[in-house]
């Protein structure tokens, strides 16, 4: 029972991490998209706040995506392990 509930802790710590990363990266993608949307109607000056927003999205994004590049890799390691 004592290892089921290490699991299931762990398993609901990595979906809440998850989870939390995926809404800082869409946040940072929707500030990014609200900056090029002041840039193209006027009502915004900062060129260079916006491209820094825009490149802190993609960075963002990257890394998000190695991380579950990385987790995928890890879980098909374990899968390949014999038993």
């Amino acid at each position: 029972m004592a290892r089921f509930a290490r699991q299931f802790s762990l398993d609901f710590t990595l979906k809440t991490s998850q989870k939390n990363s995926i809404a800082q990266v869409n946040e940072a993608q929707l500030h990014a998209d609200e900056a090029i949307v002041g840039i193209l109607t006027g009502e915004q000056s900062d060129v260079a706040g916006t491209m820094i927003a825009v490149q802190k999205a993609n960075i963002s994004f990257q890394l998000m995506t190695q991380v579950r590049n990385k987790i995928v890799e890890a879980y098909e390691k374990v899968m390949r392990m014999p038993v």
